[in-house]
């Protein structure tokens, strides 16, 4: 089955073997399509396992990390590359008005 990528927007084919596979072994259901291609789809997972990772760190401490500019510029700038995968801005923007707050309170951490 011919497909295409939803973000690089390049063509690629399913193969019965991966239609199996996502089937049988992912337990995907049976209509199944992926969204991208194997190279954005695994930058995409690279991107998810990074942007998870600092939303788990603010969730244990978010308090200390309000005011971690460092953190904060980092996180937004994984929020930022995975945000034409997701289609949602909501956490990006939130971490861009904290910023925002900070430089106008001039705090540097």
């Amino acid at each position: 089955m011919r497909c295409k990528c939803r973000r690089c927007e390049a063509s690629f084919i399913l193969t019965p073997e991966r239609q199996k596979f996502a089937y049988e072994v992912e337990k995907k259901y049976v209509l199944w399509v992926p969204r991208f291609c194997d190279q954005c789809q695994s930058k995409f997972l690279a991107l998810s396992e990074s942007a998870r990772s600092y939303q788990d760190q603010w969730s244990e401490s978010p308090s200390s990390l309000k005011s971690n500019r460092k953190f904060l510029q980092e996180w937004l700038v994984v929020l930022s590359a995975i945000e034409p995968y997701w289609g949602s801005a909501a956490t990006c923007k939130y971490v861009e008005r904290t910023l925002e707050e900070l430089a106008r309170q001039g705090k540097d951490a």
